[in-house]
């Protein structure tokens, strides 16, 4: 998708989207700012609203409220990528750092301070570096494999996919899509259910990619406790994960089979 070309909610639409995310959480203060976007329009108030949401996201979990977040910056954050990959002539995939980005987002809320109005523009724009800096990192370390242009030509493919299999392997990839937010948001609720130790861990060590030595040294503990914090923390989270999914599977085939 092309986000520089995209245009974001309308004014109206936003309005009415917080009214609905108010009744939701329960948040009387969401109802003022939907009237005030309702009679003066968005220009300027981007940033305060983007925080708020965010910290409504982070508080409550809100899907109506991260979805209302990504569709009023993915299009911002979409062009500010794509000047610093062009900027540093850095051979990227602006969409691919875009989701990234919104997956940390996603993942990690409760790293998230609102101290000020222009509180979530500060923070996504951490994100969007440290999510550049390690895409550029894991380029280059492809790069080391990468086979010469001769290796890679391949005669031309005669069997071409037809509209109908370029059909099915879109559905396809849709089911993927909507699978794959599931599984997000399931390990979403299972990270919240670990402790403030374990959670932080795993955030320094998988989201911003420090080192166990860097995360031993900032959080006090020694480098084997942390892989050993790392470890029980990952195992819950698979441990409940298969444990739910293989409860959903049974249900589904009990509906079935009645």
């Amino acid at each position: 998708m092309d986000f520089s070309r995209k245009a974001g909610p309308s004014a109206p639409s936003v309005a009415a989207r917080l009214r609905d995310l108010a009744r939701e959480v329960q948040s009387p203060d969401l109802v003022d700012l939907a009237a005030e976007i309702q009679e003066k329009g968005l220009e300027g108030r981007q940033d305060g609203l983007s925080t708020r949401l965010m910290e409504v996201y982070r508080d409550t979990g809100s899907p109506q409220a991260f979805g209302l977040l990504y569709e009023l910056n993915s299009r911002p954050f979409f062009i500010t990528i794509l000047g610093r990959l062009r900027r540093n002539n850095y051979r990227l995939d602006a969409n691919d750092v875009l989701q990234e980005v919104f997956i940390n987002i996603y993942r990690y809320p409760f790293k998230f301070k609102a101290d000020k109005p222009q509180a979530f523009r500060n923070w996504a724009g951490m994100i969007i570096r440290n999510t550049i800096l390690r895409f550029l990192k894991a380029a280059s370390r492809e790069s080391r494999f990468e086979l010469s242009m001769e290796d890679l030509l391949e005669p031309a493919d005669e069997n071409a996919l037809s509209p109908q299999d370029r059909l099915i392997r879109g559905e396809s990839a849709e089911a993927c899509h909507q699978a794959w937010l599931l599984y997000l948001q399931l390990y979403l609720e299972e990270y919240n259910k670990l402790n403030d130790r374990e959670r932080e861990a795993l955030y320094l060590v998988e989201v911003e990619g420090f080192t166990y030595k860097e995360v031993s040294a900032e959080m006090g503990i020694k480098v084997e406790n942390l892989k050993m914090v790392i470890f029980r923390a990952r195992k819950k989270i698979i441990r409940n994960m298969q444990r739910r999914l293989e409860g959903a599977a049974r249900a589904s085939a009990e509906v079935v089979g009645s």
